[in-house]
This record gives structure tokens, sequence and C-alpha cells, in this order.
């Protein structure tokens, strides 16, 4: 996109710290300037949304929201290219007070948004955290694109990821620019129907590029807790996939894998106690290097203190695994247990064999 020394729309250029950013998504700069995204919150999660060119062969990003500044890094996990110019990065802890706009802030469609005007306004963050607002004029929409024109100026170097608003709620990303007055954007609810069928990780793998290098992570990190409780046994509701990678593996450090889930998979723990001991977290671990294998998803933990022949099963704590294949399920009342019963519901590609390479409880 074109670069320019003098902008002749500077007087939009203010900082979010004098007032705030009227936006249903935090925006942000990434890689110090080379791109725009933005941030949303999803079952205990941040992600970020930006276009796969901003970012190019590299899964690593840097990101810089708006004043005042927060700095954060994020590792890209799955690209949309050729369907779509979109990447979606899971924002490491840390930015968690800048991601706080969650799913449902989206639109599931912007029709109605853009049937009331053609003007909107096209948001950019800057590294030192200023915020560039444009005014900008929609010329055409389809199903899936939208194209805009600045009312003065021109499109510059940088924009793409830029977030386009209408009426007080985002209907678009900025993709590219078609010349030097003009850009086009992925509407908002072709990018969230895209999304939502990776995340409710129920769709086929073949809807979208995986990507074929592992993300940058230490695997199986979270399981390595210093108070960890001793396990007595692991046994699961599913058969593995192969006798070297058995259920029962869990209790000594091993990692177990299973067939593609068609239905839930329980894993009960049994802890080595004589009594109810209070439990604080559940931790599990995928190592993201075995790509042959997906990561659990949606995960719920129940627990059980009887001594008894009955089980009375408590929720304790639930969410969605990182895609960098860490998990942890955090009950602050520190409930007693004896037994844990961790059901993994979805994982992070149905078409493939689900793993799970550690799994501890932790006491107080």
């Amino acid at each position: 996109m074109k670069q320019k020394k003098k902008r002749s729309w500077a007087a939009a250029l203010f900082a979010c710290a004098a007032l705030p950013c009227a936006s249903f998504a935090e925006p942000v700069s990434v890689n110090n300037g080379e791109g725009n995204g933005f941030l949303f919150s999803y079952r205990g999660n941040c992600y970020l949304f930006l276009p796969q060119h901003v970012h190019g062969r590299s899964l690593n990003v840097t990101i810089a929201t708006a004043a005042p500044p927060a700095i954060g890094d994020a590792v890209v996990f799955q690209r949309f290219m050729p369907g779509a110019d979109l990447s979606i990065a899971y924002v490491k802890p840390g930015m968690e007070q800048r991601c706080r706009d969650g799913w449902s802030d989206l639109p599931d469609r912007a029709d109605e948004v853009l049937d009331q005007s053609g003007s909107a306004t096209l948001i950019r963050v800057f590294p030192s955290g200023l915020v560039e607002r444009s005014p900008m004029e929609i010329t055409f929409r389809s199903y899936d694109h939208l194209d805009a024109r600045p009312v003065e100026g021109e499109v510059y170097q940088g924009v793409s990821g830029s977030i386009l608003e209408a009426g007080g709620v985002v209907v678009g990303m900025a993709v590219r620019s078609k010349s030097v007055d003009h850009a086009e954007f992925l509407r908002v609810d072709e990018i969230k129907s895209r999304i939502f069928r990776l995340l409710d990780a129920r769709s086929a793998g073949a809807e979208y590029a995986r990507s074929s290098e592992a993300p940058a992570s230490q695997p199986s990190s979270s399981c390595a807790a210093g108070s960890s409780l001793p396990i007595l046994s692991v046994t699961c509701s599913h058969e593995p996939i192969s006798p070297d990678y058995a259920c029962s593996n869990l209790a000594k450090g091993g990692a177990a894998r299973f067939p593609a889930l068609d239905k839930p998979l329980d894993i009960y723990l049994e802890l080595e106690t004589d009594a109810a001991v209070p439990l604080s977290s559940v931790v599990l671990g995928k190592n993201p290097e075995a790509l042959d294998a997906a990561s659990p998803k949606a995960i719920r933990i129940e627990i059980d203190a009887s001594s008894g022949q009955s089980r009375r099963w408590r929720r304790f704590a639930s969410g969605d695994m990182t895609p960098l294949g860490e998990f942890a399920g955090r009950n602050g009342s520190k409930p007693f247990a004896r037994r844990i019963k961790v059901s993994v519901d979805t994982s992070w590609d149905p078409t493939l064999p689900l793993q799970v390479d550690c799994l501890a409880a932790t006491g107080p």
C-alpha cells in the first residue's frame, strides 16, 4: 500500500488516552507497524485476527495496543489462505486487561448496520499508541468483502488489518489496497463465520489451511507443577489408538492417544490418598510438535469426594485448551476430592487422532 510523508487527514490522529475508542474490538498494531489486527476473547482465551500477508511465513508476531500502551506477543496457529487473507493467532498471557471484548460483541450479520449508512471510519493503531480515525465511504459490498475509499487523502502503507467501523460496530478488516484511493475489506461476519467453524471445533479440517510448522512453545510445561498430587490410576472411556499410547501412561507422565473424537472422551483420575484432599487446579498438556495428532479443546472437569461406591460428581472447572497445548482448570474455593473426571468434548482438529501428553492435579 502506498506510503506518503504527509497525510491530508493528519487532523484525525489522536491518542486514546484522552478519549476511549468506540469499538467492539481492541485494535492493535502488529510487528511494529507492519500492519494491524484486533483482539477478542473466546471461552477464556485471547485471540488475534489479522491478514495473513501481514505476518507472512512467520508464526510469531508482536502486538501493541492503543494508549495507554500494552505490549504483547501472539502465535499464529491457523491460516485460511487461499480461501481468505486471514489468520488467527493465540495471544499469550499478559494481555487479559486489553482482551475483554467477547465473541458475542462481533456481529453475526453486518447487513443491518451497512444498510443504514454508506459512511464508515477506518481505525488504525500506530506502534506509539496513537490512533488514526479516518472517514471512509463504502462504495461496494458483496457477501464476503467491502470496498471503501477515504473521504479525503489516500490509502497508506501499513493499513492492512485496520478496522472498518460503521455505526459504532466493526464491519470489516482491511486486507489490501485496490488503488491509492480504494481499499478492500474482509467483512466481519465472514471472518466470524470462518473463525467460528474453527473455534467450535466441529468442522472438517479441509475448511482451512493447516500450518506445516509447530508453534514455538515448550511442550507440556504446564504439567510440571511442584505441588502435584500423587495419582494412583488413570482410566479412560475410549480405547487408545495403540497399546503404546495407553491411557494408563498418563499416571506416570506418559502420553495417551485416541482415535479422532466422535463423542466426548472421559478420563478418570484416582488420587493416591486415604482421605479427600483440597484441589486447586487440574492441568493438561499436549506437545504442539506432534502435528499428526490434535489437541483437546473444550474441557470439563468434575470431582468426587465420596468414600463409598456411589459417585457424586460436582463441577470443578471448564474451558478451552489453548492452541499451544496448555490448559489449567482452576477453582479458587479449593474443594476436597478423591477422584477427578476430565471430559474432552471436542478437539482442535476433528479429523486427527486426539493426544494428551500430560495430566496433573495440584493442591494448595
